[in-house]
Protein backbone atom coordinates (compact mmCIF):
# COMPACT_ATOMS: atom_id res chain seq x y z
CA UNK A 1 0.00 0.00 0.00
CA UNK A 2 0.79 3.14 -0.74
CA UNK A 3 2.00 5.97 1.63
CA UNK A 4 -0.37 8.62 2.16
CA UNK A 5 1.61 10.73 4.78
CA UNK A 6 5.10 12.48 4.32
CA UNK A 7 7.76 10.63 6.62
CA UNK A 8 8.30 11.06 9.60
CA UNK A 9 11.59 13.17 10.48
CA UNK A 10 13.74 11.76 12.90
CA UNK A 11 17.12 13.20 14.23
CA UNK A 12 20.70 11.71 11.75
CA UNK A 13 22.14 8.63 12.92
CA UNK A 14 24.85 9.40 15.45
CA UNK A 15 28.52 10.41 14.29
CA UNK A 16 31.74 8.52 15.76
CA UNK A 17 34.76 10.53 14.33
CA UNK A 18 37.14 8.00 12.48
CA UNK A 19 40.52 7.07 14.48
CA UNK A 20 44.03 6.43 14.01
CA UNK A 21 44.16 8.91 11.46
CA UNK A 22 47.39 12.02 11.69
CA UNK A 23 45.09 13.61 14.38
CA UNK A 24 45.72 10.78 16.28
CA UNK A 25 49.45 11.24 16.43
CA UNK A 26 50.18 14.51 16.15
CA UNK A 27 51.48 16.75 19.02
CA UNK A 28 49.54 20.36 19.11
CA UNK A 29 51.10 23.19 20.81
CA UNK A 30 49.58 25.87 22.48
CA UNK A 31 48.60 28.54 20.01
CA UNK A 32 48.86 32.04 22.20
CA UNK A 33 50.02 34.42 19.54
CA UNK A 34 47.79 34.34 16.68
CA UNK A 35 50.87 35.43 14.61
CA UNK A 36 51.65 31.96 13.63
CA UNK A 37 48.45 31.75 11.07
CA UNK A 38 51.23 33.32 9.18
CA UNK A 39 53.15 30.78 8.95
CA UNK A 40 55.55 29.83 11.49
CA UNK A 41 59.27 28.84 11.64
CA UNK A 42 61.73 27.40 13.60
CA UNK A 43 65.25 25.94 14.75
CA UNK A 44 64.75 22.16 14.76
CA UNK A 45 66.50 19.98 17.33
CA UNK A 46 67.25 15.97 16.96
CA UNK A 47 68.57 16.32 13.58
CA UNK A 48 71.89 15.64 13.22
CA UNK A 49 73.69 12.56 15.51
CA UNK A 50 76.90 13.61 17.48
CA UNK A 51 79.88 13.33 16.78
CA UNK A 52 82.45 10.86 18.48
CA UNK A 53 86.17 10.73 19.09
CA UNK A 54 88.97 8.56 20.44
CA UNK A 55 91.37 8.01 23.22
CA UNK A 56 94.09 10.33 21.49
CA UNK A 57 96.53 8.95 24.34
CA UNK A 58 95.94 5.48 22.13
CA UNK A 59 96.10 7.15 18.77
CA UNK A 60 95.97 10.23 16.60
CA UNK A 61 92.53 12.04 16.73
CA UNK A 62 91.83 14.57 14.33
CA UNK A 63 90.41 18.04 15.55
CA UNK A 64 86.90 18.20 16.68
CA UNK A 65 84.15 19.42 14.32
CA UNK A 66 80.84 20.66 14.28
CA UNK A 67 78.86 20.87 10.82
CA UNK A 68 78.50 25.26 10.35
CA UNK A 69 75.26 27.13 10.81
CA UNK A 70 71.44 26.21 12.17
CA UNK A 71 68.76 25.03 9.90
CA UNK A 72 65.46 26.30 9.98
CA UNK A 73 61.90 25.12 9.15
CA UNK A 74 59.31 26.64 7.73
CA UNK A 75 55.85 25.84 7.67
CA UNK A 76 52.85 27.29 5.78
CA UNK A 77 49.35 27.82 6.66
CA UNK A 78 46.02 26.52 5.17
CA UNK A 79 42.14 26.84 5.97
CA UNK A 80 39.93 24.20 5.77
CA UNK A 81 36.02 25.07 5.89
CA UNK A 82 32.48 23.32 5.66
CA UNK A 83 29.42 24.95 6.10
CA UNK A 84 25.36 25.12 5.52
CA UNK A 85 23.29 25.84 2.26
CA UNK A 86 19.59 26.18 2.29
CA UNK A 87 16.31 27.60 2.60
CA UNK A 88 16.19 29.30 5.92
CA UNK A 89 12.26 28.08 5.73
CA UNK A 90 11.88 25.40 8.89
CA UNK A 91 15.33 26.16 10.45
CA UNK A 92 15.76 27.66 13.57
CA UNK A 93 19.00 29.87 13.72
CA UNK A 94 20.40 27.64 16.18
CA UNK A 95 19.99 24.45 13.98
CA UNK A 96 21.98 26.47 11.25
CA UNK A 97 24.84 27.33 13.06
CA UNK A 98 25.15 23.93 14.83
CA UNK A 99 24.83 22.30 11.58
CA UNK A 100 27.65 24.43 9.40
CA UNK A 101 30.43 23.53 12.57
CA UNK A 102 29.01 19.78 12.70
CA UNK A 103 29.45 19.64 9.19
CA UNK A 104 33.35 21.43 9.47
CA UNK A 105 34.01 18.93 12.20
CA UNK A 106 33.00 16.19 11.12
CA UNK A 107 34.54 16.55 7.72
CA UNK A 108 37.87 18.52 8.28
CA UNK A 109 40.23 16.04 9.14
CA UNK A 110 39.61 13.91 4.98
CA UNK A 111 40.96 17.70 3.99
CA UNK A 112 43.86 18.38 6.47
CA UNK A 113 45.13 15.00 5.52
CA UNK A 114 44.45 15.34 1.74
CA UNK A 115 46.19 18.97 1.83
CA UNK A 116 48.79 17.41 4.26
CA UNK A 117 49.63 14.70 1.48
CA UNK A 118 49.37 16.96 -1.75
CA UNK A 119 50.93 20.59 -0.77
CA UNK A 120 47.60 21.50 -3.09
CA UNK A 121 46.79 24.84 -1.25
CA UNK A 122 50.37 25.59 -1.51
CA UNK A 123 50.86 24.74 2.41
CA UNK A 124 54.69 23.60 3.37
CA UNK A 125 55.80 20.94 3.77
CA UNK A 126 53.80 18.40 2.59
CA UNK A 127 54.19 14.42 2.15
CA UNK A 128 54.10 14.13 -1.89
CA UNK A 129 56.74 16.97 -2.37
CA UNK A 130 60.20 16.68 -4.21
CA UNK A 131 62.11 17.48 -0.97
CA UNK A 132 61.41 13.72 0.06
CA UNK A 133 63.90 11.43 -0.06
CA UNK A 134 63.32 8.57 -2.18
CA UNK A 135 63.98 5.62 -0.79
CA UNK A 136 62.73 3.21 -3.52
CA UNK A 137 60.42 0.48 -3.99
CA UNK A 138 59.38 -2.55 -1.63
CA UNK A 139 57.85 -5.58 -2.73
CA UNK A 140 55.22 -5.19 0.17
CA UNK A 141 54.01 -3.20 3.18
CA UNK A 142 56.45 -5.01 5.43
CA UNK A 143 59.54 -3.98 3.80
CA UNK A 144 58.33 -0.79 3.09
CA UNK A 145 57.44 -0.29 6.59
CA UNK A 146 61.05 -1.45 7.63
CA UNK A 147 62.65 0.29 5.18
CA UNK A 148 61.38 3.49 6.50
CA UNK A 149 61.78 2.62 9.92
CA UNK A 150 65.53 2.31 8.99
CA UNK A 151 65.53 5.87 7.79
CA UNK A 152 63.71 7.00 10.62
CA UNK A 153 66.38 5.58 12.72
CA UNK A 154 69.29 7.41 10.58
CA UNK A 155 67.82 10.75 10.10
CA UNK A 156 65.97 11.69 13.32
CA UNK A 157 66.87 11.67 16.94
CA UNK A 158 63.61 11.06 18.18
CA UNK A 159 60.17 9.27 17.33
CA UNK A 160 58.99 10.05 13.98
CA UNK A 161 55.79 9.18 12.09
CA UNK A 162 55.01 6.59 9.28
CA UNK A 163 52.08 7.96 7.02
CA UNK A 164 50.02 5.49 4.87
CA UNK A 165 46.90 4.85 3.93
CA UNK A 166 44.06 2.57 5.30
CA UNK A 167 44.32 -0.28 2.94
CA UNK A 168 48.08 -0.69 3.76
CA UNK A 169 47.13 0.13 7.29
CA UNK A 170 44.20 -2.82 7.17
CA UNK A 171 46.93 -5.43 5.95
CA UNK A 172 49.77 -4.12 8.66
CA UNK A 173 47.05 -4.63 11.47
CA UNK A 174 45.72 -7.90 10.11
CA UNK A 175 49.08 -9.53 9.71
CA UNK A 176 50.34 -7.83 13.54
CA UNK A 177 53.10 -5.85 12.39
CA UNK A 178 51.29 -2.65 13.49
CA UNK A 179 49.12 -2.35 16.16
CA UNK A 180 46.63 -0.12 18.24
CA UNK A 181 47.80 1.20 21.45
CA UNK A 182 46.30 3.99 23.23
CA UNK A 183 44.17 5.17 20.37
CA UNK A 184 47.11 5.18 18.02
CA UNK A 185 48.62 2.80 15.58
CA UNK A 186 52.26 1.63 16.70
CA UNK A 187 54.95 -0.15 14.78
CA UNK A 188 56.91 -2.52 17.07
CA UNK A 189 59.30 -0.20 17.36
CA UNK A 190 57.31 2.53 18.76
CA UNK A 191 56.95 4.85 15.65
CA UNK A 192 53.05 6.07 15.35
CA UNK A 193 51.54 5.76 12.37
CA UNK A 194 49.12 7.96 10.84
CA UNK A 195 46.52 5.90 8.57
CA UNK A 196 44.79 9.09 7.39
CA UNK A 197 41.25 8.75 5.47
CA UNK A 198 42.37 11.53 3.28
CA UNK A 199 45.14 9.69 2.35
CA UNK A 200 43.80 8.33 -0.93
CA UNK A 201 46.03 10.91 -3.63
CA UNK A 202 48.41 8.10 -3.92
CA UNK A 203 51.24 10.26 -5.11
CA UNK A 204 55.12 10.20 -5.18
CA UNK A 205 57.24 13.06 -4.21
CA UNK A 206 57.30 13.79 -8.08
CA UNK A 207 53.99 14.31 -7.82
CA UNK A 208 52.17 11.53 -10.36
CA UNK A 209 50.01 8.83 -8.79
CA UNK A 210 51.81 5.43 -8.27
CA UNK A 211 50.53 2.55 -11.13
CA UNK A 212 47.42 0.46 -10.15
CA UNK A 213 48.16 -1.95 -7.56
CA UNK A 214 50.96 0.40 -6.04
CA UNK A 215 50.97 2.49 -2.95
CA UNK A 216 53.41 5.45 -1.79
CA UNK A 217 53.86 5.17 2.01
CA UNK A 218 55.80 8.24 4.10
CA UNK A 219 57.98 8.77 7.14
CA UNK A 220 58.60 12.45 8.95
CA UNK A 221 60.55 13.42 11.71
CA UNK A 222 57.24 14.13 15.06
CA UNK A 223 54.02 15.93 13.59
CA UNK A 224 52.92 19.54 15.51
CA UNK A 225 49.41 20.87 14.43
CA UNK A 226 48.45 24.35 15.14
CA UNK A 227 45.14 24.85 13.95
CA UNK A 228 42.57 28.15 15.15
CA UNK A 229 39.13 28.17 16.40
CA UNK A 230 36.46 28.01 14.33
CA UNK A 231 35.06 31.04 12.96
CA UNK A 232 31.87 31.45 11.17
CA UNK A 233 30.40 33.75 9.35
CA UNK A 234 28.20 35.53 8.97
CA UNK A 235 27.77 35.21 12.92
CA UNK A 236 23.60 34.95 12.63
CA UNK A 237 21.44 34.03 10.43
CA UNK A 238 20.20 36.98 9.73
CA UNK A 239 23.08 38.54 8.62
CA UNK A 240 23.38 35.62 6.33
CA UNK A 241 19.79 35.59 4.83
CA UNK A 242 18.78 36.44 1.39
CA UNK A 243 15.81 38.07 1.27
CA UNK A 244 14.66 37.59 -1.77
CA UNK A 245 15.13 33.81 -2.05
CA UNK A 246 15.30 33.07 1.78
CA UNK A 247 18.43 31.06 0.93
CA UNK A 248 21.19 31.33 4.10
CA UNK A 249 24.82 30.50 3.58
CA UNK A 250 26.87 30.22 6.47
CA UNK A 251 30.94 29.13 6.75
CA UNK A 252 32.45 27.20 9.08
CA UNK A 253 36.20 27.49 8.80
CA UNK A 254 39.63 27.21 10.58
CA UNK A 255 43.20 27.81 10.08
CA UNK A 256 45.93 25.06 10.04
CA UNK A 257 49.57 25.02 10.07
CA UNK A 258 50.99 21.54 9.92
CA UNK A 259 54.88 20.82 9.84
CA UNK A 260 57.72 18.36 10.61
CA UNK A 261 61.39 18.12 10.74
CA UNK A 262 64.67 16.64 9.98
CA UNK A 263 63.04 13.14 8.06
CA UNK A 264 60.78 13.23 5.02
CA UNK A 265 61.32 9.66 3.12
CA UNK A 266 59.08 7.74 0.74
CA UNK A 267 58.76 4.47 -0.36
CA UNK A 268 56.79 2.81 -3.23
CA UNK A 269 55.11 -0.31 -2.23
CA UNK A 270 53.81 -2.88 -4.92
CA UNK A 271 52.32 -4.69 -6.16
CA UNK A 272 49.31 -4.88 -3.72
CA UNK A 273 49.11 -7.12 -0.52
CA UNK A 274 47.07 -10.25 -0.38
CA UNK A 275 46.11 -11.55 2.53
CA UNK A 276 47.33 -11.15 6.35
Amino acid sequence: MAATAPPLYVEPPAVVPAGFGLAAVAGMPPTGDAHWQNGIEYQPLACRPAGAWGDPCATEQDDKTLPYGVDTITALPFTVYAGWNCKIVGYTEQEVMQRAQANLLLGEWRTVEDTVWTGAMGNTPYLASPDAVDLGAAADPVDALALLENYLGDAFGGTGVIHMDRYLATHLITNGTITPQGGRLMTGLGTAVAAGGGYTANTGPDGTPAADGSYWMYATGAVSIRRSEIFVSPDTVGAALNKTTNDVMVLAERTYVVDWACAHGAVLVGPAPTGG
